[in-house]
């Protein structure tokens, strides 16, 4: 008797995990770490978002020195196995939990490195994937720097005109967010 046991693998394969609960804006509300952001309780990190677009994965924000789970201006496939994220080319893994709309992602360790914990806790955004065109973010443009800020779909203030349209941002109003 004679048996074949066939196993396929998906970008994207999961166990017991929402994968589509994913999708969309998600706003860093803190991060818990070793590590210094200035004075104490005055940090804001809503700046700093994922998207989850069609199986790709979008860190955006206006602070390239604010952590995010990977550099902003790019994108990353990534797969959820079980209860861990990784990206693509990238040996970096995060456990990731869900609830509701609070997700928390953890980098797992390197058991070697004693200050390398570092937890990531986001709120579920509201803003309309349609805000962000994602064929348009360009993560080495370059754009001058005077300060003219402008309001994006997405909730992030950034610099000037050019700081929205390289992270993709499809409009935008003249002046500063209100948080």
């Amino acid at each position: 008797m004679l048996f074949f046991l066939i196993v396929g693998c998906d970008k994207n394969d999961t166990t017991n995990f929402p994968i589509n609960a994913l999708e969309g804006q998600w706003i860093l509300d803190r991060v818990v770490c070793f590590c210094y952001f200035g004075e104490i309780g005055n940090e804001n990190f809503s700046d700093q978002q994922l998207w989850f677009y069609e199986n790709q994965l979008y860190p955006i924000g206006s602070n390239n020195d604010i952590p995010n789970i990977a550099p902003l201006g790019k994108a990353y496939d990534y797969r959820v196995i079980e209860s861990e994220m990784s990206l693509e080319n990238s040996s970096e893994k995060y456990r990731i939990n869900l609830v509701g709309n609070s997700l928390t992602l953890t980098y797992v360790d390197n058991e070697m490195i004693a200050d390398d914990e570092i937890t990531f806790y986001f709120k579920k955004g509201m803003a309309d994937p349609s805000c962000i065109n994602f064929s348009q973010i360009l993560g080495n443009a370059i754009c001058t720097k005077e300060y003219a800020p402008v309001c994006g779909c997405n909730g992030i203030t950034y610099g000037n005109k050019c700081g929205a349209e390289s992270a993709g941002v499809s409009h935008w109003e003249n002046g500063v967010c209100e948080k």
